[in-house]
């Protein structure tokens, strides 16, 4: 906020350095806030109907004019608005050469008009308030008048002609003024007074009263005497809140000792400096982010700060070198020092730049290395010129939270599939011995480490329940050994990010089964168990059948159907079943235990419906026409019967049988059959 400053002689003013540019150039002197409190103190209350008295007699009244009846004299008639209160639509106004920021339009209070010009054209708060002052007395008038606004800040408004008429309006002349300044900087070869050169400056427009060769140190002065050429002579400095002579001007003496009584001197100090950005990265090429607030121990974090040059001097990385220093002792051997090659355990870092000017911006960067010790540190660094000084504290730090390494999951997802494409899910509960499952779960890393499936300590699954159990399932499995199923599929999952771990599971023992894993960072630690299980079922193989439905017919195509009752010594007849299959294993007609039809009643019979009927054998007419039927699903028998030569009624009985395995149930499938003489 404004400072009073002690009490000022004229005999400190320097008409080289009247302001310095850090002061001058500081978009970020003040904020809107506080340019509002300042306009409040300057007029706790506004004359807005014109009531007081002023110095102007009024003879036919006896007594002297009311500044309203004074004003409407005058052409300005009350009420009257005060700058603290006053507002106005304004335009926008895009950025530009000389105005690198864009002034965004609205209604918007007399504060805000200059915070916004101040940060759009990086000219000091302060600076516009004293000009505000200096020309039309609008930051103390409690009645200013329309032409106060309407020429604000004197700009368009030669000393020998009148104001131009395109630049009226409050808004207009504060945005035009300081774009003016920049535009004394950025084109400083077309105004007469530039930065480091001598100039001629005259007292007073009448060439007359003389004036003085002047050295002019910095850019702000000289923006300062392009737009009011004059400086003080001795008279007007003597004299330093009054008048000086006929050849005295007031205009830049009067900047400098409002800015000085107000807001303190107007000179930088030689070697200081200001917050301007501040970043923590993963990596030097900054692509990615990082929270310092959760940080492992070693973990390296590449950490940098930009700083706005507002003293005097320009820094250099060369000789008395701009470096990162640290605070809170002053040279205290930093924790993150170690491990993140600085340049002492005090010293993280250098000045990025060769030079850095007065109002400009440098850049410092280094590694921080969390140290072993876990904890919250606020590590505090400052600036300083080495061997010179240390420059203002104004208190950077870095707030870091050092953690313990932390490995921890969260379940995702689980799937059982009968191949490793994992096209065909597959029911645990429904297992017969031998057979397999590729079962797969995703996990999300919920810890601060990268998981890895190589290295000193690859992710895992592991048997739990208790841990390091030896597996039913790992037999014939290909698992990397009876307790440990798997290693994760990717290379490396980060924090936050999904790994997956897959592997089969061989059934080898019939009975329930509750499988349970978890995770492991192997060599390191087990992981939170979360309770991750497969519920599986084993049961033994179970052959069985129902019967669909049976045929016969006269011949093979099964064109003509054919009564058996009735059949001749010698004939022969087509017959067929169909049969489901209700046990748990597919049937084949093929391989170690095709599927056949069998002689029931007793069992493994010799038919004499066999004989010319060219079955596999007298008890065995044939096997299943289907290569392979699964649960559920229905086969096909089909075969020749030829008619005994005895005639008689038979009642021909026949079954299923796994050839080599078990016969299924019997469902009494019989062929009842009579054959004539």
């Amino acid at each position: 906020m404004p400072q009073q400053a002690s009490a000022l002689s004229g005999s400190e003013f320097r008409a080289g350095r009247i302001i310095d540019d850090p002061v001058f150039f500081d978009g970020n002197a003040m904020n809107v806030t506080e340019v509002q409190m300042f306009l409040n103190a300057k007029v706790p209350e506004c004359d807005t109907n014109g009531t007081q008295f002023t110095t102007r007699w009024n003879g036919g009244a006896g007594r002297y004019y009311t500044r309203a009846e004074w004003g409407a004299l005058n052409g300005n008639p009350a009420p009257y608005t005060c700058l603290k209160d006053y507002s106005e639509n304004t335009p926008t106004r895009a950025a530009d050469a000389y105005c690198s920021g864009t002034f965004f339009g609205g209604v918007k209070s007399a504060a805000r008009i200059i915070d916004d010009v101040s940060r759009a054209c990086s000219v000091s708060q302060k600076a516009l308030i004293v000009l505000l002052q200096k020309e039309q007395s609008l930051i103390t008038d409690d009645w200013p008048w329309a032409i106060q606004y309407r020429s604000a800040t004197g700009y368009g408004c030669p000393d020998t002609a009148a104001c131009d008429e395109a630049y009226y309006g409050f808004f207009n002349q504060v945005y035009n003024a300081a774009r003016q300044f920049q535009r004394y900087i950025h084109q400083a070869n077309l105004f007469n007074f530039r930065s480091g050169q001598t100039a001629y400056v005259q007292f007073n427009p009448n060439a007359g009263c003389g004036g003085s060769n002047v050295f002019i140190e910095n850019p702000a002065t000289a923006a300062l005497y392009n737009y009011t050429p004059y400086q003080p002579n001795a008279p007007a400095l003597d004299n330093l809140y009054g008048t000086g002579d006929g050849c005295s001007a007031y205009g830049n003496r009067n900047f400098w000792r409002m800015f000085n009584d107000w807001f303190g001197t107007t000179q930088a100090p030689n070697w200081s400096w200001q917050w301007n950005s501040q970043y923590a990265f993963t990596n030097q090429n900054k692509t990615t982010p990082k929270d310092l607030n959760n940080l492992r121990p070693g973990e390296q974090v590449y950490v940098g700060f930009t700083a706005r040059n507002t003293g005097n001097m320009t820094w250099s990385n060369s000789s008395n070198p701009i470096r990162v220093g640290t605070l809170a002792p002053m040279e205290r051997a930093s924790w993150f020092a170690q491990g993140s090659n600085w340049l002492s355990p005090s010293r993280p870092a250098t000045l990025r730049e060769a030079s850095v000017a007065p109002g400009a911006v440098g850049t410092f960067e280094f590694w921080l290395t969390a140290p072993n010790i876990s904890g919250t540190y606020n590590e505090r660094f400052g600036l300083l010129s080495e061997g010179r000084t240390w420059l203002n504290d104004i208190g950077l730090s870095y707030g870091i939270r050092v953690v313990p390494d932390t490995f921890s999951w969260q379940w995702n997802s689980q799937y059982a599939y009968t191949d490793q494409n994992k096209t065909t899910a597959k029911n645990l509960q429904t297992m017969r011995v031998g057979e397999k499952a590729y079962v797969g779960f995703t996990a999300r890393n919920t810890g601060n480490m990268t998981w890895t499936n190589n290295g000193a300590n690859p992710m895992r699954v592991g048997t739990v329940n208790p841990l390091e159990r030896t597996s039913s399932f790992a037999s014939g499995s290909s698992w990397l050994g009876n307790s440990r199923p798997a290693a994760m599929k990717e290379t490396s999952v980060a924090p936050g990010a999904v790994g997956t771990f897959e592997f089969w599971i061989t059934a080898n023992n019939t009975g329930s089964f509750n499988e349970r894993f978890g995770l492991v960072a192997e060599g390191r630690t087990w992981l939170n168990d979360v309770g991750l299980s497969y519920g599986i079922v084993v049961s033994p193989d179970t052959y069985s059948w129902q019967w669909q439905s049976q045929y016969a017919y006269t011949n093979q195509n099964k064109t003509t159907p054919r009564n058996l009752n009735n059949l001749s010594p010698g004939e022969q007849v087509y017959v067929g079943f169909t049969a489901r299959n209700t046990g748990n294993v597919t049937w084949t007609n093929n391989g170690a235990n095709p599927l056949r039809v069998g002689t029931a009643d007793p069992r493994e019979r010799n038919s004499v419906f066999g004989l010319g009927s060219n079955w596999i054998g007298v008890t065995r007419p044939a096997a299943m026409k289907e290569t392979s039927v699964a649960p559920g699903a229905v086969g096909t028998f089909e075969f020749w019967l030829t008619a005994p030569n005895t005639p008689g009624t038979y009642n021909e009985r026949f079954s299923l049988l796994a050839e080599g395995r078990t016969w299924l149930n019997d469902l009494g499938l019989s062929y009842g059959i009579r054959v004539g003489n």
